[in-house]
């Protein structure tokens, strides 16, 4: 059965686009209203009605999917929100927040009852069936990640090439025993992308003398992470940290055992490594500007027509000192 996201890719144009001609109720160019219905036609699309009401009329709100947590992470969601608040209500919108526990009953249900004019999701599983709802029903959209199999635009950034340019500064300091610190996350089914795209290109970078290894972030887990890749490595002289709420019990068990000649580089917003009691040359996740891109893109949907583009941070390593 075709989706919306078909006819949007065979006549080269967004899903909101698609959903633009198909209700009439915004101007849409004579070529490529053409190519729309041609699209339609040719891979026999059945409109979705309540997603052609939700294109059609708008609430000037949208929605925002973002994950509930109360470790320290929860200060990085709070800035992410935030930032996104800022950018829409500059536009005259507000933002919904949605609860992500209700996963794709939550999404239907705001499509449905025409409660938002987009939405932006949050924190995706690297395979994410609200990804592919939010597609098939033609809702303009954005994801802050990048899951598999989904044509909306992703704003993110290149955790893989984080983790490269965190172990290539482990190496000027001549860490040779090194470990990444993943969060739960990393491990499945599903998992989280970014948890996943870290992980390879740590692997990749640095070589045979390393452990990858998920951490619980409590004193407890840190201190079975710590000897369990204590013993793997022989001698661990590096750490990358892909998990902000490990960091306060991490840097306190290695100051309790001496460990000065454990080299720390956490990939993290700017924020936290700088609230650390010893702050850290960091990779830093770009949050305001990822938040901001994600806001623009949206808004952009619904106001202009054509493809919206994804956006990959490149990273980059900011200096404690």
């Amino acid at each position: 059965m075709a989706r919306i996201a078909d006819v949007a890719r065979a006549a080269g144009v967004s899903a909101s686009t698609v959903s633009y001609v198909l209700s009439g109720r915004r101007a849409i160019s004579a070529e490529t209203r053409a190519r729309v219905l041609q699209a339609v036609r040719d891979l026999g699309y059945t409109p979705n009605a309540a997603a052609g009401a939700l294109a059609g009329g708008r609430t000037r709100t949208i929605g925002l999917v973002a994950p509930r947590c109360e470790d320290l992470t929860a200060a990085i969601i709070q800035q992410f929100i935030h930032t996104i608040m800022d950018v829409a209500r500059a536009r005259d919108h507000d933002v919904l927040l949605l609860d992500p526990r209700e996963g794709g009953a939550g999404l239907h249900r705001v499509i449905d009852s025409r409660l938002v004019d987009g939405v932006i999701l949050m924190d995706t599983d690297e395979t994410d069936r609200r990804a592919q709802i939010l597609e098939q029903a033609g809702v303009p959209a954005v994801v802050l990640g990048t899951p598999q199999g989904t044509s909306l635009p992703c704003v993110d950034l290149d955790f893989a090439a984080a983790a490269r340019l965190a172990v290539r500064h482990l190496a000027t300091r001549a860490a040779d025993g090194i470990a990444l610190m993943s969060p739960p996350e990393l491990v499945g089914p599903p998992g989280k992308g970014y948890a996943r795209h870290a992980a390879h290109g740590f692997a990749a970078a640095a070589g045979p003398s390393r452990v990858v290894r998920v951490c619980e972030p409590t004193w407890t887990g840190v201190e079975t992470w710590l000897a369990a890749v204590s013993h793997r490595l022989g001698t661990l002289t590096g750490v990358v940290v892909q998990h902000e709420a490990a960091l306060p019990p991490l840097l306190g068990l290695l100051r309790r055992h001496h460990r000065t000649d454990v080299t720390v580089v956490p990939i993290c917003p700017s924020a936290i490594a700088r609230q650390l009691e010893s702050p850290l040359d960091h990779v830093v996740i770009p949050v305001d500007a990822m938040a901001r891109t994600a806001a623009e893109t949206l808004l952009a949907q619904l106001t202009h027509t054509g493809r919206a583009t994804s956006h990959v941070f490149e990273p980059h390593l900011i200096r404690a000192a």
